[in-house]
């Protein structure tokens, strides 16, 4: 930023960016891929045991459900045998939701 910006504005601007990162990092869909890749922590051996897996029952609870059940739907495919997705009501709308059903 440019030494003209008052100082308020660049801490608000710091702000802004440090609350977009802390959104991105919790975003659903990428928190699942990261988990089913195994590139999360303590998910390590979660690729080993989907592949040795028969199939795999999907169960996703809570506002982060819909994308969760959407990147596990798009990772996994037709290796869910059944999946059961329960979000608020308020939130069983858009993309993601409509190619659950």
């Amino acid at each position: 930023m440019s030494a003209n910006v008052p100082p308020r504005s660049r801490a608000r601007a710091d702000l802004m960016r440090i609350y977009a990162a802390a959104v991105a990092a919790v975003e659903p869909r990428r928190v699942m891929a990261r988990a089913l890749n195994g590139d999360a922590d303590t998910a390590e051996n979660v690729p080993v045991i989907i592949e040795r897996a028969n199939g795999v029952r999907l169960l996703a609870v809570g506002k982060a459900a819909i994308g969760m059940a959407a990147a596990a739907e798009e990772r996994l495919g037709d290796r869910i045998i059944e999946g059961l997705a329960i979000a608020p009501a308020s939130l069983a709308s858009g993309a993601d939701a409509a190619a659950l059903r």
